[in-house]
């Protein structure tokens, strides 16, 4: 079974926002409202109070204790915001966080072991596995025709063998000089 990691990020901080120590994140988490209900924060290792909470498209507004002027933020550029797994939003039924799916043994419907899932692209359409293993490396959509089950506790991404999705790698042919 794969280990998971302690903290979660769930923004990046961008800039100062305002006079009084405002900051802009962008949001990486699921949903920028998920910020209002949030109490803390952790940037590089210090975890700061948030006062103030305001979401907007893709990115949140913060106001956190301890950060009172625009050169306060500055030195946070670029800083990850984090927070505790445990603190992590519940996930609806058959939803899983990309942390709990890298790490994954990837096996076929016949029981063939493909590799493990070694990072989730995103893509507009839906995620994709990157399955490394002893044949190469396999893309997978994370689509119901493809991904059959997902069994955290067994550590384990049954997948069904399409024709063509678990295709050999092609073989380099010989040049003709």
């Amino acid at each position: 079974m794969p280990e998971y990691p302690d903290f979660l990020t769930v923004g990046l901080i961008e800039r100062a926002w305002g006079l009084k120590g405002h900051l802009k994140a962008r949001v990486l988490a699921s949903s920028p409202s998920r910020f209002l209900a949030l109490q803390h924060v952790t940037i590089l290792g210090q975890r700061y109070q948030i006062e103030e909470a305001r979401a907007a498209g893709g990115h949140v507004f913060l106001k956190l204790a301890g950060l009172d002027r625009p050169e306060d933020v500055e030195r946070l550029r670029g800083a990850e915001m984090e927070i505790p797994r445990e603190e992590a939003a519940p996930l609806p039924p058959n939803s899983y966080y990309q942390y709990q799916i890298v790490g994954l043994e990837a096996i076929t419907d016949e029981g063939t072991s493909l590799g493990r899932v070694a990072e989730v692209m995103e893509t507009p359409a839906n995620d994709i596995y990157v399955v490394r293993g002893g044949s190469g490396e396999i893309l997978l959509p994370a689509i119901e025709d493809v991904v059959l089950d997902i069994d955290l506790e067994a550590g384990t991404l049954r997948v069904a063998a399409l024709p063509g999705l678990l295709a050999p790698p092609r073989r380099k042919r010989p040049r003709l000089l």
